[in-house]
């Protein structure tokens, strides 16, 4: 079973067995993520022994980054962390004063501080369908309420401390160069070595199908950033790296990425507030090579 550290919405793990046609065979000898998120594709080939040589997962999201490096690095001391969490969650006003504390602490991360990571985990696994969610507008706070889930007839608080899952993604994470960073640090790709397979996966929250959709996880990601991304892309292809990237089936992206090969893949919604409304959804997997029509 993949381990998973936070349920991040556009996670990949339903998705992997119709992503998995398109990876390439063998051992792969350098492996890049940029916009990391909960990160399913690596803990995948990771999990499966097939990330030999260098990886190299980022994302411009600090909190996210300083819980992978806090887990890689002292995966004992998150775990005591955030079971105080989970002692003290008895009621919703728990959750509602951490995030309070977190939003007053915006943009002051303190990297390798284990009540920071903790923290982090914690909101992300109470939070309503473990929604991670910022305004749209500064200053980007974090605001999805308290979710629950089912047990049995009762409604009760979401359970947030899972031990296996922290210890199995440290085993994981170990060796792997995390970074902070923005996509347009790809503008300057180069690979770390000569020879051997180089994968590059990119997960960019989605162009929204319909106007005014949600797909901005920490700071907005327009129409401006989908279009720069391309040629982005099209250069690390050209840098000799195997290109992936996943997205929606929008206008803009059949434009923006004109004859590069779009697979079709079929997704389950599942961060809609209304039941009713998730269900399968199209989005493209996407082949990027060094130039298109």
């Amino acid at each position: 079973m993949l381990p998973r550290l936070v349920k991040w919405p556009g996670g990949k793990e339903r998705l992997l067995p119709q992503y998995e046609p398109f990876l390439p065979e063998g051992a792969i000898a350098e492996y890049y993520e940029p916009c990391v998120g909960g990160g399913a594709m690596f803990f995948f080939l990771r999990q499966q022994g097939r990330l030999t040589g260098y990886v190299r997962l980022s994302d411009s999201n600090p909190y996210l980054i300083n819980l992978y490096q806090v887990c890689r690095d002292d995966p004992d001391g998150l775990c005591a962390a955030v079971q105080g969490f989970q002692d003290r969650y008895v009621e919703p006003a728990v959750y509602y004063r951490v995030r309070d504390e977190f939003n007053a602490e915006l943009n002051q991360v303190r990297w390798g501080d284990v009540y920071q990571a903790a923290r982090f985990l914690f909101l992300t696994r109470a939070s309503i369908n473990g929604l991670v969610r910022f305004r749209k507008l500064p200053p980007y706070t974090f605001n999805p309420p308290v979710g629950y889930q089912r047990k049995g007839d009762e409604k009760v608080l979401n359970k947030v401390f899972f031990p296996d899952d922290i210890r199995q993604c440290s085993i994981l994470l170990q060796g792997v160069d995390l970074r902070c960073e923005s996509i347009e640090w790809l503008q300057g790709f180069e690979r770390q070595r000569q020879g051997g397979i180089c994968l590059m996966f990119v997960d960019p929250p989605y162009s929204p199908v319909k106007k005014g959709a949600f797909n901005a996880y920490h700071q907005p990601f327009g129409e401006d950033k989908q279009m720069n991304l391309v040629p982005m892309l099209e250069h690390c292809a050209q840098q000799g790296a195997i290109v992936l990237t996943a997205n929606s089936t929008s206008p803009t992206i059949d434009l923006v990425y004109g004859s590069h090969r779009k697979h079709i893949v079929q997704a389950a919604r599942s961060i809609n507030r209304d039941g009713s409304k998730r269900g399968p959804v199209d989005e493209y997997l996407i082949e990027v090579t060094k130039t298109h029509d």
